[in-house]
């Protein structure tokens, strides 16, 4: 006989709570007891995850192509730009002989930049360099400069020779170990000098200028200080020896500009050096875009040699810029 429920029974049943199946009591109470919105489930999204992973390997992969590019400059500074100076002074060694024998070689007067003046040596630093007229940055890439205002070595008054410390095989780059009593033997269209070397100091930015004529037929020789910073100008002053002056020619250059002084750059390369990293940024984009659709190894044999030739050039547009002695 069936029995028959109340209709009391039947609202009770309505109201008693759904009981839990097996295994989903604990994530049924989290899922009614937390909002969507709650920020600890947003956190643990694992599409939230997956974009801080993202953003924390895009940002550490930039991290480590800056710090290896700044690596690769210095390298380049210390290592490929010397191979550049290396084949210059080669070519000025063989005009600035053959300008001695022939009875060609400059002797003072206003002297066209780049032009071979001088040979200097310098045994106990191991330095034999001709020396090209003017200091600008891009005369000093090919070997020490003579500053276009002072007399060439061997002529009356202070005769100034600038050279780079680190740069284009830094030619004065042990110029801090010279010591009192070292010899410099000058050889210019005029003869061959001897000075010797009376002190060696930093000089700081803001002290009197080293290229003042000191009433002193001397030499000094200028570079940065200290190594791959160049804030201060390090000098050596050596005295004229034995014999007179050689006469000067009477007009002289006189309207020198800040990149000669040594401790400024170039800035109107600023312009080609902008226009080389927007090529760079260029190909980058092509080089990824040929990667996502070429096999890998034809696509490397492509993109690397531009690549790296344009980053050559940015650093050879970007030396310019710093302390024509650094």
């Amino acid at each position: 006989m069936t029995a028959l429920r109340r209709p009391a029974d039947d609202e009770q049943a309505r109201r008693r709570p759904e009981t839990a199946r097996p295994g989903e009591g604990l994530a049924a109470v989290e899922r009614h007891g937390r909002s969507e919105a709650d920020p600890e489930t947003v956190a643990s999204d694992p599409g939230n995850r997956r974009g801080r992973r993202e953003a924390v390997t895009v940002v550490g992969q930039g991290l480590s192509l800056f710090a290896l590019l700044v690596l690769a400059y210095v390298g380049y500074l210390v290592g490929v730009s010397s191979l550049g100076h290396g084949r210059d002074q080669r070519g000025l060694g063989v005009r600035f002989g053959n300008d001695i024998e022939n009875g060609q070689a400059w002797i003072g007067g206003v002297i066209p930049e780049g032009e071979p003046v001088a040979l200097i040596e310098i045994p106990d630093i191991g330095v034999r360099e001709v020396v090209v007229e003017g200091t600008s940055s891009a005369q000093l890439k090919r070997g020490p400069g003579h500053l276009r205002s002072s007399p060439l070595p061997g002529q009356p008054g202070n005769s100034i020779i600038a050279g780079r410390r680190i740069a284009y095989g830094g030619p004065l780059r042990h110029l801090d170990q010279l010591r009192k009593g070292d010899e410099i033997v000058a050889t210019t269209g005029q003869g061959r000098v001897i000075y010797v070397v009376t002190r060696t100091k930093e000089v700081k930015p803001d002290a009197p200028d080293v290229i003042d004529d000191t009433g002193v037929d001397q030499l000094t020789l200028v570079t940065s200080a200290p190594e791959l910073v160049a804030s201060r100008r390090l000098i050596a002053t050596a005295e004229l020896q034995g014999g007179e002056p050689r006469p000067v020619p009477a007009e002289r250059a006189t309207d020198l500009r800040e990149d000669e002084l040594g401790l400024h750059g170039d800035r109107s390369v600023v312009l080609p050096l902008l226009l080389w990293a927007q090529a760079l940024l260029v190909v980058a984009i092509g080089a990824v875009w040929l990667h996502r659709r070429w096999r890998r190894w034809p696509a490397y044999l492509i993109t690397a040699p531009v690549l790296a030739l344009l980053v050559l050039l940015i650093f050879d547009s970007f030396t310019p810029v710093l302390p024509s002695t650094l």
